[in-house]
């Protein structure tokens, strides 16, 4: 059974992107950066849920008192949302890196952004209620 060489130079291509990414001390560090975050989120979590009520406030954007409150196993929403958003950025920004390198660094500050965004607010509701 032969295999068609389209499936090669896609990977090549991909690979060669990844590697040009990968080459940008900035967004290389701007990467490990956002990963650092997203890790400090879920290792906060981990070492405070023990310590958590059952409810904790979430959802400030509802009306104050008990529409707000959530179960604290809820606030797992914001480190897997950030890591989320950091994979979704890193696979999009290693497409765009050989195109277009203004587009991957943004996407990659972004995710800095928005994985510090999330262990802020993480940060705040725990000890917040603890």
């Amino acid at each position: 059974m032969m295999v068609p060489l389209s499936k090669f130079k896609i990977k090549d291509s991909i690979r060669g992107a990844y590697n040009t990414f990968r080459q940008d001390k900035l967004i290389f560090y701007s990467e490990i950066s956002a990963f650092a975050l997203v890790f400090a989120a879920f290792a906060l979590f981990f070492l405070k849920a023990s310590s958590l009520p059952f409810q904790v406030p979430l959802f400030y954007s509802l009306p104050w008192g008990e529409e707000q409150l959530a179960s604290s196993a809820y606030l797992l929403i914001l480190p897997i949302s950030s890591f989320v958003f950091f994979i979704f950025n890193t696979f999009w920004a290693a497409i765009f890196s050989k195109s277009n390198i203004f587009l991957a660094k943004i996407l990659t500050f972004s995710s800095v952004f928005i994985s510090f965004l999330g262990l802020y607010a993480l940060f705040r509701i725990i000890f917040l209620v603890s």
